[in-house]
């Protein structure tokens, strides 16, 4: 045992995560990694009700479930008093040893998927066995393991949802970097969808993310599973599929291993995930904005010309969706805009007229409105209105019947449709206005559920 794992030796399993993983393989060409694969032809006929519709970005779907994990990872034990334990659990789960007989040259497939397995999958597995038997000895008292898909004791962790594919780090990033996706350009929203159109048989060039997709989907479904979690041991996202919504799959960040990273938080991530698709951890998901979908779905239908996106991630219509929404949120907050600015002073205005400011020294009692006046019976009744200079013999002429009184907003502050609306009703609306006293008229988690599934 090294000097270096010495002085990093952990004392419960929360200690473990923050062991830098080791450095990234190097690529022997850039031809290396095996290309994704195509939709099949079962995958492109697949039935419309089965098919991914939307795809929710969620940064911190992952992260939620990591930090509940950590609580559980800070009571178990590191207890290597056992010399055949100690072994066994350092060889399996220690970054400085989980790469030691693996290849510093991606030369294939195959080589990539023992980097994964080796330094991450195993590992997060182990842990996960030892946070079940209460402590390192769990490693070899309990049957849970990595199989190609479940098995009929639901014990398996399904390595089909394990993707070995080094995809480069700019995957995903429309979605995942777009502001009204991510939640950054409109607040208080909740996080909002993004369309996914299924490639059908006639689908050409499609593209890698959009075949990465239709796999992690495919998977899911096949293993009825609501985890998932597609890696490259360079980078790592984490799936779920709510079964309250059907066609919807929410998708992590990237999680990126960068070169002597501390506290790299992959394999924490990975643990938890596990963790999660076994039934001990739920999976909070965040609030989704309910009317994003119809905003799409009739936009499209009103501008069919910008409908373009035959396959794949739809990021188009969200950035004409988004940036129309938050033009139109800029000019409410901040009173811009013809319509705006009309409202606004419409109603500025209708507020000083029904309540007028009190002249400067006014005696007590004089605030009253001149609407009203008590009797010796206790009624209320109006005040008569005052003389107008245009009513006394004076004037040159009389105003037309239709005028407004004195207690009537002018006709200039009545918006248009107000103005057509009253002069239908004739002139009930007025009349009925005249006799009362008023201040203006003012117009104007899911809860994830338990998983009982495995990945």
């Amino acid at each position: 045992m090294s000097d270096q794992s010495s002085a990093q030796q952990p004392s419960f399993l929360s200690d473990v995560f923050k062991l830098p993983l080791p450095d990234l393989p190097e690529m022997r060409s850039a031809k290396t990694s095996s290309s994704t694969k195509g939709p099949t032809d079962a995958q492109r006929t697949m039935l419309e009700r089965k098919q991914l519709r939307w795809v929710i970005y969620d940064e911190d779907l992952a992260e939620r479930v990591a930090q509940k994990a950590d609580a559980i990872a800070a009571k178990v034990e590191i207890d290597e008093r056992d010399d055949t334990l100690r072994t066994s659990w350092r060889g399996r789960v220690y970054p400085p040893h989980t790469s030691t007989l693996l290849t510093r040259m991606v030369n294939s497939e195959e080589d990539a998927r023992e980097w994964i397995h080796q330094v991450l999958v195993h590992p997060a597995l182990a842990c996960v066995r030892a946070t079940r038997g209460n402590g390192i000895g769990g490693i070899v008292g309990e049957q849970l393991y990595i199989a190609s898909s479940p098995a009929e004791e639901a014990k398996a962790i399904a390595d089909g949802l394990f993707y070995t594919d080094r995809f480069s780090k700019k995957r995903f990033d429309k979605i995942q970097k777009n502001p009204y996706i991510a939640d950054g350009a409109l607040s208080n929203a909740g996080k909002r969808a993004a369309r996914f159109l299924w490639p059908g048989p006639d689908a050409e060039r499609i593209h890698h993310d959009t075949k990465l997709l239709v796999q992690v989907w495919t998977e899911m479904l096949d293993n009825n599973v609501q985890h998932a979690v597609l890696t490259s041991y360079e980078t790592t996202l984490f799936f779920y599929r709510p079964l309250e919504d059907l066609n919807t799959l929410f998708m992590s960040k990237s999680y990126r291993i960068e070169a002597g990273m501390q506290n790299d938080p992959t394999l924490r991530a990975i643990y938890a995930w596990m963790l999660s698709a076994l039934g001990s951890l739920d999976v909070e998901l965040p609030r989704v904005d309910a009317d994003w979908k119809t905003r799409l779905t009739t936009y499209l239908k009103e501008h069919p010309e910008e409908d373009t996106v035959r396959h794949g991630v739809d990021v188009g219509s969200v950035e004409s969706v988004g940036e129309g929404l938050r033009t139109a949120q800029a000019r409410h907050e901040t009173g811009t805009g013809r319509d705006t600015r009309s409202i606004t002073s419409y109603r500025d205005r209708l507020q000083m007229y029904a309540d007028p400011p009190v002249p400067h020294g006014a005696a007590p009692g004089e605030d009253e409105a001149p609407s009203e006046r008590s009797s010796t019976t206790g009624r209320t009744t109006p005040h008569p209105p005052p003389p107008s200079p245009d009513t006394t013999p004076k004037a040159s002429r009389v105003l037309p019947r239709s005028a407004p009184s004195a207690h009537e907003p002018p006709r200039s502050m009545v918006p248009p449709d107000d103005r057509q609306e009253g002069s239908s009703r004739s002139g009930r609306h007025h009349a009925a206005q005249r006799g009362t006293r008023g201040s203006g008229a003012s117009r104007g988690r899911q809860g994830g559920r338990k998983g009982g599934d495995v990945l």
